[in-house]
């Protein structure tokens, strides 16, 4: 699958979900990098497309479904060292999805995500809460966004951040039309300061 095919297949999956304020150009570049856009083992054969390991309890949301075990590298005391990681499994890329944005619905530890105003505010936020421990995770996340021109698809989503649509801007040829009401007694007062007199509007029918 190509790069852009990979983009498009992400945001699709992403219409109509539950964001709460998550950016969409933050979604689809974090499952990008995690997944070498789509082509991981991880991604093309077990629907993980965000690195989701199993947890256990409150951390990482618990899981009870399917796992895999698969080699993965982490950063432990500032070395990069390969371990053995428990993966969670999905049926499809929308349930990795879905599973990815409740993680951060669910835990406390990342109550700044929802909060923030942009991309990398949020990516910062997702990393301060032990989401990943690569020292330049941020930055990673935040190159995929800006050369893949990712922010397009932020407002798009109902639920996403930045939704409020714009105010309709009345075009330069639009008109408005309005009625006005007038008794007798004030056109009458109008008409005599014009210096017109009442009769010759005698050929005119008025309607009060």
């Amino acid at each position: 699958m190509n790069k852009l095919a990979y983009i498009n297949r992400v945001a699709t999956a992403l219409q109509g979900m539950d964001l709460r304020g998550l950016f969409p150009s933050v979604i689809i570049a974090q499952a990008i990098l995690e997944s070498g856009w789509g082509e991981s083992l991880l991604a093309k054969q077990y629907n993980n497309h965000f690195g989701m390991k199993k947890g256990s309890g409150t951390n990482y949301g618990g899981w009870t479904g399917q796992t895999v075990t698969l080699k993965t590298g982490e950063v432990i005391n500032g070395q990069n060292v390969t371990v053995n990681g428990v993966f969670r499994a999905y049926p499809s890329l929308e349930a990795s999805i879905a599973d990815h944005n409740g993680l951060f619905f669910k835990l406390s530890r990342y109550r700044d995500v929802l909060t923030a105003t942009t991309p990398r505010e949020q990516i910062t936020a997702i990393k301060n809460g032990g989401y990943a421990t690569a020292t330049h995770y941020v930055d990673s996340v935040m190159n995929i966004i800006d050369s893949n021109n990712l922010t397009r698809f932020d407002g798009q989503q109902g639920t996403g951040a930045g939704t409020t649509p714009p105010s309709p801007r009345p075009t330069q040829n639009s008109q408005t039309s309005k009625t006005y009401k007038m008794d007798t007694k004030t056109l009458s007062i109008i008409i005599v300061l014009a210096g017109v007199a009442l009769a010759a509007l005698g050929g005119y029918n008025l309607v009060f």
